[in-house]
């Protein structure tokens, strides 16, 4: 079996590319990961943005603020803009969060809840000044049906998926085993 990314955060990912070139940079990050669901707007995780009550023009000004390059990229650039370790980890942990939640598909909610783990980003410290934690997240989603999955993963299913997962994050934190991460 398979877990899958939803359509939606695959064109997240499409324009956090270009996000990651607007903002002058050559490697797509957990902020970009964010600023490209703030720009696909209809999406799971602006709708929980909206929801948790937060401006997400805001939002997107603060991050902008935070990783804006003056340097700009040209547009010849987006060809070689690859995944930063730290976004790759968030893309785990999404799948991770899925399926905890009993989901086979990786939608742009998980991903909020997996960025909402990461203190190390400007959207999670976006996040903790406006009160909210992964906690108090999940708590939110929990409350609000937002975790029902389309179609739940048997147990047998989950636990390889896990272990096969589990087994790429923890390569992914360990700097050493970075041939592994980004092959030749």
């Amino acid at each position: 079996m398979d877990i899958n990314f939803s359509k939606d955060l695959y064109d997240i990912l499409q324009h956090a590319e270009g996000e990651a070139l607007r903002t002058g940079h050559t490697a797509i990050g957990v902020d970009h990961l964010t600023l490209g669901a703030l720009r696909h707007a209809d999406n799971s995780a602006c709708s929980l943005f909206r929801s948790l009550g937060l401006d997400l023009r805001e939002m997107k000004d603060f991050i902008d603020t935070a990783i804006f390059r003056k340097e700009s990229l040209p547009y010849s650039a987006l060809e070689n803009i690859r995944l930063h370790r730290r976004a790759e980890q968030i893309l785990s942990l999404s799948s991770y969060e899925a399926l905890k939640a009993g989901c086979t598909t990786v939608r742009p909610l998980h991903m909020v809840l997996a960025i909402a783990r990461d203190s190390g980003s400007n959207t999670a410290e976006y996040l903790y000044e406006h009160g909210l934690d992964y906690d108090m997240i999940l708590h939110h989603c929990s409350e609000h049906g937002l975790l029902v999955a389309e179609k739940a993963a048997r147990p047998d299913q989950t636990r390889k998926i896990l272990g096969a997962l589990a087994d790429r994050i923890s390569r992914t934190y360990n700097p050493e085993d970075s041939s592994k991460i980004y092959p030749s």
